[in-house]
């Protein structure tokens, strides 16, 4: 199964956090980005947001430059969650999809790559580590941790 983690594009200020949206620099950045995991040949087949206008805007831009039509979930506990809620929200997902987008916010997104990878893995905004996950299902990885992860950053 593979993974990629990504932080929300940088978004405006001045307004209520759940609401603010993508800057210019912002857009930039996550088209950007989706034309790495392109020419990684990344390409993901489920997204999953929290419930911030900023993460959504990013996964429909990444979504878009990379031309694909896929399932985008939004998943409330991603907003204020931590590592263990974003765990569980990507072992919800059906074992169907081997790709999976999880596009959160810090500190937990950098965190959770931290988990994965065993060293500090800072997040800027649009930032992005691909995961490689020895396991089978999305369930089996809240089940078993993160020994054996392959990362690399995008």
């Amino acid at each position: 199964m593979t993974l990629i983690l990504m932080r929300h594009a940088e978004a405006e200020h001045g307004r209520p956090d759940q609401l603010r949206v993508l800057t210019d620099t912002g857009r930039k950045e996550a088209a950007t980005r989706a034309m790495s995991m392109a020419a990684h040949a990344i390409l993901p087949e489920y997204v999953v947001t929290s419930t911030a206008r900023r993460t959504q805007e990013t996964a429909d831009l990444v979504t878009q430059t990379l031309r694909v039509d896929v399932p985008v979930h939004t998943d409330e506990t991603l907003y204020t969650g931590n590592e263990t809620d974003y765990l569980l929200s990507i072992s919800r997902v059906h074992e169907s999809f081997r790709t999976v987008l999880l596009i959160g916010h810090n500190p937990t997104i950098s965190l959770l790559a931290t988990l994965f990878a065993g060293y500090s893995v800072p997040f800027s905004p649009a930032d992005a580590v691909y995961c490689r996950l020895p396991v089978d299902t999305w369930a089996e990885l809240a089940l078993s941790g993160s020994d054996r992860v392959e990362v690399l950053h995008l």
